[in-house]
């Protein structure tokens, strides 16, 4: 018997184009989900940190001010620390690690270079050491 009289070897039939295509359709579908994922939440620790730098221009007192700012330098560490280990395009992070040199000059100013020692040492053994990122704990819920 020659192919062309065997419709399932000469070509797909109608239902495995369609389960093909949805396959396919289903794992851009997740692609796309985990690439927006991962980008969301970085950007969420820069978020907090801003939300943190924000804050400590309306402290009342010096301390509280520095608090916050200890506070924004950390959070703009671990998301430029992120980005770096996760090779983002170094745009979309630059801003970030230029913050975080503005605020470790600020808090050095104040006499904090120990504080901001201890935070950004901190960040980098958290990225060494610690639990996976949440973009490789969102990917692995859709494989």
């Amino acid at each position: 018997m020659s192919i062309k009289h065997r419709p399932s070897l000469a070509r797909p039939t109608k239902r495995a184009l369609k389960a093909g295509v949805a396959e396919i359709a289903a794992r851009s579908f997740r692609n796309r989900f985990n690439e927006s994922f991962k980008w969301f939440a970085e950007d969420a620790l820069a978020r907090m940190a801003e939300r943190a730098d924000r804050s400590a221009l309306g402290a009342v007192t010096p301390a509280k001010r520095n608090g916050q700012w200890l506070e924004a330098f950390r959070l703009y560490a671990a998301a430029a620390e992120r980005a770096r280990a996760e090779d983002w395009p170094d745009a979309a992070w630059r801003p970030w690690r230029y913050r975080r040199a503005s605020l470790a000059r600020l808090l050095e100013r104040e006499g904090m270079m120990q504080e901001v020692a201890e935070a950004y040492e901190a960040v980098r053994m958290h990225n060494v050491q610690g639990p996976p990122t949440l973009w490789k704990q969102a990917s692995t819920l859709y494989r």
